[in-house]
């Protein structure tokens, strides 16, 4: 009874990550209630425990990657190109990873690039 009220718990947590992710955009939030509860019933029958318990632990954590990982984006109206991006509070915001350099020390300053010619920048050879 315990793995059902978790269980139950995994879906709720699950369904309101995706109500916040996707505020505003009715397709997005429909499809992605379609996929929850798919997901959901497709597992209804399980008796293995450990089963259960993995599958309520993908449910938390797809909640946990809507909440930090994903951005709502819309194309602006007034500027050709543009979007604009919902970034929740709950988004994580990373730095770009440092750049690995040749003896593998990520410290270290990278190599310049090579000088010289470019092979694409070159005229094209006959055959």
């Amino acid at each position: 009874m315990a793995q059902r009220a978790a269980a139950l718990g995994a879906f709720r947590t699950v369904v309101r990550a995706s109500e916040r992710c996707f505020t505003g955009d009715k397709v997005a939030l429909t499809e992605a209630k379609k996929r929850i509860r798919s997901e959901f019933a497709s597992r209804k029958n399980e008796v293995d425990p450990a089963a259960i318990t993995a599958s309520i632990k993908m449910a938390t954590d797809t909640a946990l990657f809507l909440d930090k990982y994903v951005v709502q984006g819309a194309k602006r109206e007034q500027k050709d190109q543009t979007f604009e991006l919902r970034i929740r509070d709950t988004t994580q915001l990373d730095t770009n990873p440092p750049v690995k350099c040749k003896n593998g020390d990520k410290n270290a300053t990278p190599s310049p690039a090579p000088q010289g010619p470019s092979p694409c920048s070159s005229a094209p050879r006959p055959f």
